[in-house]
């Protein structure tokens, strides 16, 4: 992941799982410096454990990261956009152009680049908005068993 705000820019890994409502997402800066993990539920409750430190919140995610490490990433609307699908409490619709699908929604556009061909999953997307631009690479999917047929 790429994130670009505020005329900065930083790299980051990402892990994210999820089932159901449930997510465990841990980022980590160059050669695994920095690690936090989120983990719980959307919207809430969840912990964030860096440094060592454990501490659990009551809020959306986005606004932890954000007050806690000034970092901006939308958790709570990028769980739906990694899947190419629209965020069911916001209106937007997909549209298909020649540079890929693209999603104006909740002030973001969502613009999938690439998708895993075996899958049809995105693979690559950019989300501009909020004064700042996030590139996502994702080189794996792991689905459940019950995603790959009977």
């Amino acid at each position: 992941m790429a994130v670009a705000m505020d005329h900065q820019g930083f790299n980051a890994g990402v892990r994210w799982r999820k089932n159901g409502s449930s997510f465990d997402l841990v980022l980590w800066g160059p050669f695994g410096v920095g690690t936090v993990q989120l983990a719980g539920q959307l919207p809430g409750p969840f912990t964030m454990t860096r440094g060592g430190r454990k501490q659990l919140y009551q809020a959306l995610p986005e606004e932890v990261l954000w007050a806690e490490l000034g970092v901006w990433l939308p958790v709570s609307l990028l769980q739906y956009w990694v899947l190419g699908q629209t965020a069911p409490q916001w209106p937007g619709q997909w549209q298909h152009t020649p540079q890929g699908d693209v999603l104006q929604q909740a002030g973001f556009m969502v613009q999938v680049q690439a998708r895993d061909e075996a899958l049809g999953l995105p693979q690559r997307l950019v989300v501009t908005g909020q004064d700042a631009r996030l590139k996502l690479f994702i080189r794996q999917w792991l689905l459940p068993a019950r995603c790959h047929g009977p």
